[in-house]
């Protein structure tokens, strides 16, 4: 087994991760090398602007978004192929399924890559999210029994606005938010590359992300990462 090493971005969706995490990468707060795994690859949605494609070229498209987006970050793509339904808050068979086979992948995707870190997207509290809290559930679960492996957790703009002063405890640790600003200049280049993503987002994505649901100053251009409070990361400490 090769020594541990890296950060494993998961993104719900293909959009999930530039949206909540575009900065701290850029900032170069992660552990290289990157890896990113979309969940539900399989989805069959695009913005409203764009459903007169056909539906069978979404998933071709998300990909090659997904892949445009990895190269600008010079991250690998790992695509998980779980397909995209409505139903999963109703759906327990569904429901069951999802989490039984995204453990399975995960942990095989672990085990392959080796990484030490694993970055993934909290559930919104403005807007909730049946597919981001069922994986939420399952890649908690997983990195909770992996001593080697630390998990961070992000705000998944727009969906999210976490309030800093929220406790946060996930399986039994503490989180402490760190935040990580944006100058004028970094969220022009957020916006930028939330455009590789064009099909997927209304143009009220953009303006939630350049608006904050809350209007709070210090979060306006910012984004925010959770980390135990019994973890020190001297990459993420010394960085911010």
């Amino acid at each position: 087994m090769g020594k541990k090493m890296g950060t494993l971005l998961i993104s719900p969706h293909s959009d999930d991760i530039c949206m909540s995490s575009t900065h701290i990468i850029n900032r170069g707060l992660l552990p290289e090398p990157l890896h990113l795994a979309t969940v539900f690859s399989l989805s069959f949605h695009l913005a409203e602007s764009t459903t007169r494609i056909k539906r069978a070229s979404i998933p071709k498209i998300r990909k090659e978004e997904d892949c445009r987006f990895c190269h600008e970050i010079d991250a690998a793509y790992h695509e998980l192929g779980f397909y995209d339904s409505h139903d999963t808050n109703v759906n327990t068979f569904y429901n069951a399924r999802l989490d039984s086979g995204l453990e399975r992948q995960l942990l095989q995707l672990l085990r392959r890559i080796q990484p030490t870190v694993v970055v993934c997207p909290m559930p919104g509290r403005l807007r909730a999210h049946t597919h981001h809290e069922a994986v939420f559930k399952v890649i908690t679960a997983v990195i909770s029994k992996k001593e080697d492996t630390t998990l961070y957790l992000v705000d998944d703009q727009p969906y999210s606005r976490i309030p800093l002063d929220e406790e946060i405890v996930c399986n039994g640790t503490n989180y402490i938010p760190r935040v990580i600003e944006l100058s004028e200049v970094d969220l022009r280049r957020k916006i930028e590359m939330l455009k590789i993503y064009k099909s997927q987002m209304r143009d009220s994505y953009f303006q939630a992300i350049h608006n904050p649901a809350h209007g709070d100053d210090r979060m306006r251009y910012s984004e925010s990462i959770w980390i135990p409070n019994n973890f020190i990361s001297s990459v993420i400490e010394n960085k911010i």
